[in-house]
């Protein structure tokens, strides 16, 4: 079985008229062609892997003396990390600190603070909690001091809470060895309590744990719909308990009557005691078990769970339980009932649909089911303009393609005008700013590869140091780091969206070998999607089921292929291609060459997919069988596959449309020939 490491999710902001006609024409080579060259020194390498170690050591809050003093040396020589001092001054500071005054005095400093730059302000806020940090640490050796002495730190604590509440496991850990002082703990707690009402901040568990239960903290719990964790925990306990009985008795085919009783007993608990419970974790459950009735086909009792939760769910969930509340009627062929009693009396707020490209494809269908092809029409559009790189904005352009004389990539492609500022041919990027990108990049820390774009992010020419650093990442192979600043990039709006973006966000590395191992059996250019989505091009990437290499094979399914394999042959590029290769097409094979089962089976295992085929995925449309695939992480793994062959395909100018209008796997077009 094969477990997938990477999942993707890109969420983009669009121009406001779609078919407008673009300013920059996407399918043309982007204005981005140059990165400024620079070259690193082994001496830059090791003042940063020297850093980066003692910084990943402080968060521990271990402090090196003679490491410190190494370090302060060795960056006062770097230009390219002269700005890092910042940090090992501070932190230097702290080690020679003989006096729990002059600590608590150094940490009001920190806190004090302000720099021009960025960066230099993160790496004082850095060491602004290391301070507070230790403060809490010797805090808590004193816990058997004097009550006057506490009562001089509450006072320093008010002054300082909002830092000091930053490391929130120093404060439990605080509050927790002063449990057996109940008048010094009460004052402490008090303090905190205040705060968390002051700010409306919503404690942690761990946190309600150790605090003194007030009627004023009951209170605030209360309007929080915050139940304290015991009684939240044992509600939860009793309200999976229902579910669980439930559950077994759909599995044993149990009589309807017995059936009903138990949901009563679950939907009649769920709701008289729902603002003790954990209410997310709660709502999942209960959207879950409607979930069992809707693949039973009992779509009235579905929808009755459903609409329970929706009273009750006031959060994010909501779109979700719409959508399943959506699929009972479509599953039902009642489109009627699906535009009447969803569509009319829950899905008003255009713009919360559009945050969900699932519920909104499939409003566009009952839309065009209902005769109102013209609002379908115009909601498949917007879903192409708010999430153009997502698979439901991939189907939309595929549906509109249907009736218009554009094919789909064409019709995707005219969606977009680049709105903004002409770019220069070259990238205005300082190359000793490319250089830490770099370094950052292979020592494998994002963190600092966020902190250095952030440090650029008030610049005009913010989007050429986005889109820069990324293709030093990409060229570097350093592929996943490159997705997450292009992704992040795109949800600021602060990158256009163009075709070197798509470039950097799918990549072509190993393609030859994938060619030369994949020619006569199936599109190579499913290999190399599945890749990117198992891997992201990491040959040395492990799952943790022990999956290995780019295609993420377990090596007992290797070995079915090469008998004599070891584990370590896995991260082998070209053994591994061989062998995922061989084992994909072996499932298009056992498939009848259904990309949607044999996606799932690799992903989930073929056992399932064997199952899932005679209980879930047993309709006529397979778009509805993709939909019905029970474990959430493979239906999105297959979703997102079919959206990276469509990206591939474009990029690389293969045909993405059939020469038929339907094919034998979907009944749109998906950009399949066989």
């Amino acid at each position: 079985m094969v477990k997938q490491v990477l999942i993707i999710s890109l969420l983009l902001v669009m121009a406001d008229n779609i078919f407008a006609v673009s300013k920059t024409d996407i399918n043309k080579k982007s204005t981005f062609p140059t990165v400024p060259k620079y070259s690193i020194s082994k001496s830059e390498q090791k003042v940063a892997n020297n850093f980066l170690r003692l910084y990943k050591l402080s968060r521990k809050g271990i402090l090196n003396k003679k490491l410190i003093k190494n370090l302060q040396k060795n960056l006062s020589k770097s230009a390219t990390f002269k700005d890092y001092r910042v940090w090992a001054d501070g932190v230097d500071e702290l080690v020679n600190l003989k006096s729990f005054k002059s600590l608590k005095d150094t940490c009001v400093k920190y806190s004090k603070n302000v720099h021009s730059s960025y960066l230099k302000q993160s790496l004082n806020d850095r060491v602004k909690n290391i301070c507070f940090k230790r403060y809490l640490k010797e805090l808590e050796e004193k816990a058997n001091f004097s009550t006057a002495f506490h009562k001089r730190q509450i006072k320093y604590i008010k002054q300082n809470v909002t830092s000091i509440m930053e490391n929130q496991t120093e404060v439990i850990r605080l509050l927790n060895r002063l449990a057996s002082k109940k008048d010094i703990h009460s004052l402490y707690s008090k303090t905190i309590t205040n705060h968390l009402i002051l700010h409306k901040k919503t404690p942690s568990t761990r946190m309600i744990k150790e605090l003194e239960m007030t009627p004023t903290l009951t209170r605030y719990l209360q309007t929080r719909e915050l139940a304290t964790p015991k009684i939240s925990y044992q509600f939860f306990n009793t309200l999976i308990k229902y579910k669980n009985s439930l559950e077994k008795a759909l599995d044993d085919k149990l009589g309807k009557k017995e059936i009903q009783q138990r949901l009563f007993k679950l939907t009649n608990f769920y709701e008289s005691t729902y603002k003790f419970l954990p209410q997310e974790r709660a709502n999942l459950n209960m959207v879950s078990i409607a979930k069992d009735f809707t693949r039973a086909r009992d779509f009235q009792t579905s929808r009755k769970i459903l609409n329970k939760v929706l009273v009750q769910d006031t959060h994010e969930y909501t779109i979700q339980t719409k959508f399943e509340l959506l699929w009972t009627y479509i599953l039902d062929e009642d489109y009627k009932g699906a535009y009447e009693k969803v569509v009319v009396l829950h899905l008003k707020d255009k713009k919360k649909i559009l945050n969900n490209s699932q519920l909104s494809f499939w409003t566009a269908a009952v839309l065009e089911k209902t005769g109102k092809s013209e609002d379908s029409r115009k909601l498949l559009e917007q879903i192409i303009k708010e999430n153009p790189i997502s698979y439901y904005s991939i189907l939309s352009a595929k549906k509109l393609s249907l009736d218009s004389p554009f094919v789909a990539n064409d019709l995707y492609l005219k969606s977009f005008r680049n709105e903004g500022r002409s770019i220069a041919t070259a990238l205005k990027v300082d190359p000793t700013w490319l250089k830490r990108i770099h370094i950052w990049g292979d020592l494998n820390s994002y963190y600092f590869i966020k902190q250095e774009i952030k440090e650029k992010s008030l610049m005009s020419n913010y989007d050429e140091h986005i889109l820069a650093s990324a293709k030093v990442l990409s060229h570097n192979g350093d592929y996943l780091d490159s997705f997450r600043v292009i992704i992040s990039g795109l949800n600021s709006g602060r990158l256009p969206f163009s075709r070197e973006v798509l470039e950097v966000l799918y990549p072509t590395p190993y393609f030859h070998q994938i060619k030369q191992r994949t020619a006569k059996e199936f599109d190579p250019v499913i290999a190399l999607s599945l890749i990117r989505q198992e891997s992201g091009f990491d040959r040395r990437a492990r799952s943790h089921v022990g999956a290995r290499g780019l295609m993420q094979l377990m090596p007992a399914t290797a070995r079915r292929y090469h008998r004599r394999l070891k584990t370590s042959h896995l991260y082998n590029p070209s053994t591994n291609i061989s062998i995922g290769t061989k084992y994909f097409n072996n499932l298009l094979s056992r498939y009848d060459n259904n990309l949607v089962y044999s996606l799932a089976a690799y992903n989930a295992g073929e056992h399932r997919v064997d199952r899932w085929q005679s209980d879930f995925l047993n309709n006529d449309s397979i778009l509805q069988d993709i939909e019905n695939i029970p474990f959430r992480e493979t239906r999105k793994y297959v979703k997102l596959i079919f959206r990276n062959i469509f990206f591939y395909k474009m990029l690389l100018k293969k045909d993405g449309d059939d020469k038929h209008k339907y094919n034998q796997i979907f009944d749109l077009h998906l950009g399949f020939n066989r």
